[in-house]
């Protein structure tokens, strides 16, 4: 694991943004396995590294692909603050874009017109 940056001092920190919870590992202590791709040479640099045991040590109170974020290293960079939802609309056209992120925009096409 050293070629791909990963240490045994380091923590895999699995953020969970909907709910505002940080987990930390060792990964000194997790399950480490890798897979190796067909496509290049063999040598360390060519492989996927997983972690088998962490996901199953997580509290089951959401859905594991769709709030959260995974780090690996020596120090969380998540700030653990509340995010902000966003609320998506679909644009029809660059008019309404340009509207909704500057008002004015309205008042500057109207008096042009």
């Amino acid at each position: 694991m050293t070629a791909s940056g990963i240490f045994e001092k380091d923590n895999l920190f699995v953020y969970n943004y909907k709910y505002n919870k940080l987990y930390s590992f060792p990964i000194s202590k997790l399950e480490v396995f890798a897979i190796k791709s067909d496509c290049f040479p063999t040598d360390e640099t060519n492989y996927h590294f997983g972690f088998a045991s962490a996901l199953n040590q997580l509290p089951q109170d959401s859905a594991p692909n769709d709030t959260r974020f995974v780090y690996i290293g020596k120090k969380s960079p998540f700030s653990q603050q509340q995010l902000t939802l966003l609320n998506w609309q679909k644009i029809s056209n660059l008019i309404d874009l340009l509207m909704i992120l500057d008002p004015c925009w309205d008042n500057l096409n109207k008096s042009n017109n």
